[in-house]
């Protein structure tokens, strides 16, 4: 999904120069978030805590998943809609049981969500280098351009251009934290069993 994310902020600029604003701050946190994702999954040396932080991961997805079906509960559906919601309600009720038990088997107290993305970030930078202001860079003006926030216009001389001092270190805190991940999974894939 990072990269996803990122090869489409890579098409848009090698196409021409960029014609969009802030579309790419969006984007490129959206690769940020999926590449730290990845690495908070697999920066753990205990394969036990690689599966319990999976499967808080999958019961963060569950929630949100059954938190958007349970919003089509008063929409307006056919019959067999709503059959097909409430089987798929039912069938989140189970994994989310089998999730818990699992938790409970690799010593989880409960079956909690992961931390938020924002700490996750912090645990692994140091905000003190490039590579940690590249992040919080792209994370806040990400953050902006997503929920339509403009005071990242207003920070810029020139807001109605596309400014290149604000696009390098947010392509710049994508691709580390990408790279990252790719570097963790490859140390991973090679480790198996531990």
């Amino acid at each position: 999904m990072a990269l996803d994310h990122l090869g489409a902020v890579v098409d848009a600029v090698v196409v021409g120069p960029p014609k969009r604003l802030n579309a790419h701050f969006t984007v490129l946190r959206t690769a940020l978030i999926s590449s730290a994702r990845v690495c908070w999954l697999l920066e753990p040396d205990s394969s036990d805590e690689r599966q319990l932080r999976a499967i808080q991961y999958r019961y963060e997805n569950l929630e949100e998943l059954r938190k958007a079906m349970t919003d089509f509960s008063d929409a307006d559906l056919t019959v067999d809609q709503g059959q097909t919601l409430a089987e798929s309600l039912a069938y989140i009720g189970l994994e989310l049981q089998a999730l818990t038990k699992r938790a409970t088997e690799l010593g989880a107290q409960r079956l909690s969500k992961p931390p938020p993305i924002t700490q996750m970030l912090k645990d692994m930078v140091d905000l003190a280098t490039p590579e940690g202001t590249g992040m919080v860079h792209l994370w806040r003006t990400g953050s902006a351009s997503a929920h339509g926030h403009y005071w990242a216009d207003d920070m810029r001389d020139t807001p109605a251009a596309f400014n290149h001092e604000w696009f390098q270190p947010a392509i710049q805190g994508a691709m580390l934290m990408i790279s990252k991940a790719m570097t963790l999974r490859q140390e991973r894939t090679g480790s198996r069993g531990s």
